[in-house]
């Protein structure tokens, strides 16, 4: 039998009410509640993730070791790539390298929803898929030779390429020709529209 005493005074995680049930504090039914949401919201996430694609994975001749492989490239991408690998070849002439780019333009335009910016060095980044505009996929490749060693394209006469974009869907590309200096009349001009 509870005393009188201790009725009034209650205990320390509640107070009991006529049906004899303890009532427990509001905190601690907002705390029980929090803790019940927050278990209900895991377990619902769980359920409904979806599983992330793995890496392909090769198994090698150890079961236990396991190389992982980059996923194809996009028939455009392995075009692109095989195209520039001619840019400043003996086989193409400057007018040609100057459509290749273009067309190296027009691909990281279609992946990425806009030109590539920056001064020359920057825009090779995004070419190569290094810099967090550019596409998943590196669209030109990294041992091209008319890539310098400062990273920059640059042309058969060894000078860096001048990117100028003209709108959101046009690029002016401008190589210094065989004078080596930009706007003189030998330069050729192409363009990523």
């Amino acid at each position: 039998m509870i005393s009188s005493k201790s009725q009034k005074a209650g205990c320390s995680h509640g107070r009991q009410t006529a049906a004899g049930f303890q009532r427990l504090p509001v905190t601690a039914l907002l705390i029980a509640t929090g803790i019940a949401v927050g278990i209900a919201t895991i377990l619902v996430g769980r359920r409904d993730a979806t599983p992330q694609a793995a890496p392909a994975e090769i198994a090698s001749s150890h079961p236990a070791r396991t190389t992982t492989q980059p996923p194809p490239r996009p028939a455009p991408v392995r075009r692109v790539l095989a195209e520039t690998q001619r840019l400043n070849s003996p086989e193409t002439s400057p007018q040609e390298d100057a459509v290749m780019l273009g067309e190296l333009i027009r691909a990281f335009r279609r992946n990425s929803k806009g030109n590539p910016v920056g001064d020359n060095d920057e825009i090779t980044a995004q070419l190569l898929g290094r810099h967090p505009r550019a596409p998943a996929v590196g669209l030109i490749d990294p041992n091209n030779p008319a890539i310098d060693d400062q990273g920059r394209l640059i042309d058969r006469w060894g000078t860096p390429y001048f990117f100028h974009a003209l709108s959101a869907n046009q690029m002016e590309i401008r190589s210094a020709g065989p004078d080596r200096t930009m706007w003189t009349p030998d330069d050729v001009v192409g363009d990523g529209e």
